[in-house]
This record gives structure tokens, C-alpha cells and sequence, in this order.
């Protein structure tokens, strides 16, 4: 014990140098794919949930071990990164460090996760755990974080990041936005590892992106559609877009909750973000120059106009917007992401 002792203390006092310090930039990308590894195991994760039914009533769940384990991870490369900035952690003691900063990060953890872990192994393996070791049952975990957190940090600089999601196979072009946009929290996963990028999106959906993505402050907290009720997830979200007229409705007082948005839409919401912000100046061209120009509502067709002259929209391999086609997911994403890059060029 009196070795854990030690390796507690260097723990604080990296904890202490983490809280007078600016935050480092781990990503959500960077968490999932030391998660990711560690799902992959066949044995750790089950052993836990095998193990959850004796802590329901302590409001443990297969979903919150899950993310205590996140939590876990996101703590060791937050330390492995401070380490890293002060040299403490480096090519050569690359493994001894991540050993001792696995350890007391997975020590640390609250009682009723400790007393899982317990039920789950065995008690010898915590308390070796809690002696300073890294005993067999623990090692998925301690060889996902030194695999993983070796090219995080650039230590392996010919290193391929593994994908954040498993289903963008046949969606290249738009990987790097969905990433970007999860990495700021903009978007998310239908579950772990996977995005679903052919879903479409709903209007209260992308309302909720484009809050996330331009910080749209309220205006007014007042109800504005007859379809958006205050229980609804995402009253915040529409009634904070109405508040500024970057969001009108469907006409008859109504959002259109629960229906997907068009690209066209889309394009709208978009285009009232970016006058707002001064971003762009509205096109006086009477045509988009995509081969479905005619489709384009007249509503729409400034916005699109200009998103497009600005390389925020672009049209298909037919040059075609299909501007009445709703939007998926992926989309979503793309077009989103351009009018942010767009934004913080």
C-alpha cells in the first residue's frame, strides 16, 4: 500500500497542475477510440455487466459502467497529455508512466465501481489493482489506453486514427465533418460507433445543430409554434432559432416538428445564420446554376445561391441540389460543417 500511496500522490499532484492549466485538446473521437478497443475485448466489459444486476439499486446500469469507463479514459489522456507538455511523458518511459497513470486513474474511481470490478474479477485482482499492479483481468483496459493513447499523442507519427464510427464506410466525403462535429459536441451517434448517415434529419434535429454549432442565444423563452410544446426536447433549441428569424415555420403557426427537413430548408437556416453574423452578402444572381434551378422554391433560391457561391453547397455529380429531397444525416453534417469552417476562417 504504501506504493500506491506514493503513485497517489504524484496523481494529485498532476490533478493539481490540471486544474491551473488550460484544457487540453482530447476529443470525443479520442475517448471512442480508446473505448472502442477496449468494446472490442471479449471478455472485460461482459464480465462488468455480468456483474450489474447485484448494484441496480444503486442505480448502476450496463449504460453507466459504459461511462464510467469513458470517464476513465477521457481522465488518463488528459493526464497523459499534461505529462506529455511538461516532458514528464515521453518515447522512452512512454509505458511506465501510462502504467502508473492507469493505475491510480482506475483506483480513483467511486466505491460502488471499485466494489463491481470486485464482484466482476475477484478481489485479489483489485487489491492488487490498488497495490500498484496491473493484474491479468485489467489488462484489455491498460493495453487499449497504451495502444491508443501512443498515436493520440503522436508519439507513432505514421499511426492511422481508427474511425469514430463503424458505418462510414461508403461515406468518405462526409467523415471528416461528422467527426469535427462530434469532436465539438455538434453532433452525435444514434449509439456507440455507429451515426446512421442515411437517416434523414428532422427539422428540430438540425434547429438543434445549428444552436449547437453557432451558439444561438434566446431571445425570448416565449412559445412560438403551436407544434412546439415547453416538454419537448428541443423547445430551447426552435424557440431560441425563432427568437433571432433564423427559423419562420411551415406556415398556420406551426414548426413542422417530426418532419425531415429538405435541403432547400436547410440551405434557409443557413443562409438567415450567416446574414446574421455578417458572414456573407446576400447574391443578386437570378440563378443557381444547378441543372434543378427550376425546383428551387422561390423562398429558397437567394439562399442557395449564395451558400453556393460562398462553397457551402455544392451540387452532385449530376449537378443537381435535389432541393426538395430531405436531407440525411450525413448531409447534414457536410453542409453544416462548410458553413461553420466558413464562419471561423
Amino acid at each position: 500500500m504504501k506504493m500506491f500511496c506514493k503513485r497517489l500522490l504524484c496523481f494529485c499532484i498532476v490533478f493539481v497542475f490540471l486544474c491551473t492549466t488550460p484544457a487540453f485538446a482530447i476529443t470525443n473521437a479520442d475517448v471512442m477510440r480508446v473505448f472502442k478497443k477496449l468494446h472490442q475485448d471479449p471478455t472485460f466489459l461482459p464480465q462488468l455487466y455480468n456483474a450489474v444486476p447485484l448494484y441496480h439499486e444503486l442505480s448502476v446500469t450496463n449504460e453507466s459502467v459504459d461511462a464510467k469507463f469513458k470517464e476513465t479514459i477521457l481522465s488518463v489522456l488528459t493526464i497523459a497529455e499534461a505529462e506529455k507538455e511538461i516532458n514528464n511523458l515521453r518515447k522512452n518511459n512512454f509505458e511506465q508512466r501510462m502504467r502508473m497513470i492507469t493505475i491510480n486513474t482506475a483506483a480513483s474511481m467511486e466505491a460502488v465501481y471499485i466494489a463491481l470490478c470486485t464482484d466482476a474479477f475477484s478481489a485479489e485482482s483489485v487489491a492488487s489493482l490498488l497495490d500498484g499492479e496491473i493484474p491479468k483481468e485489467f489488462e484489455p483496459l491498460y493495453n487499449a489506453l497504451v495502444s491508443e493513447t501512443y498515436i493520440i499523442l503522436g508519439f507513432d507519427e505514421h499511426g492511422k486514427l481508427s474511425h469514430v464510427f463503424d458505418d462510414l464506410t461508403n461515406y468518405g466525403w462526409a467523415e471528416e465533418a461528422i467527426t469535427e462535429l462530434f469532436n465539438r459536441d455538434i453532433v452525435n451517434g444514434v449509439s456507440d460507433f455507429v451515426f446512421s448517415p442515411s437517416s434523414n434529419v428532422t427539422r428540430e434535429q438540425f434547429a438543434k445543430m445549428m444552436c449547437l454549432a453557432f451558439v444561438v442565444e434566446a431571445g425570448s423563452t416565449k412559445p412560438v409554434f403551436s407544434d412546439v410544446a415547453e416538454s419537448d426536447w428541443f423547445y430551447p433549441y426552435v424557440t431560441n432559432m425563432a427568437s433571432q428569424n433564423l427559423i419562420l415555420g411551415i406556415g398556420d403557426g406551426k414548426f413542422g416538428s417530426g418532419m425531415d427537413i429538405t435541403r432547400q430548408d436547410m440551405a434557409v437556416m443557413m443562409f438567415r445564420m450567416g446574414e446574421t453574423l455578417g458572414l456573407f452578402d446576400r447574391s443578386s444572381s437570378k440563378s443557381s446554376g444547378f441543372d434543378d434551378d427550376r425546383y428551387i422554391a422561390s423562398y429558397a433560391k437567394t439562399a442557395v445561391i449564395t451558400l453556393k457561391e460562398n462553397g457551402i453547397i455544392q451540387g452532385n455529380e449530376l449537378n443537381c441540389f435535389n432541393p426538395t429531397l430531405s436531407a440525411t444525416r450525413a448531409e447534414a453534417a457536410q453542409m453544416l460543417y462548410r458553413c461553420y469552417q466558413f464562419a471561423n476562417k
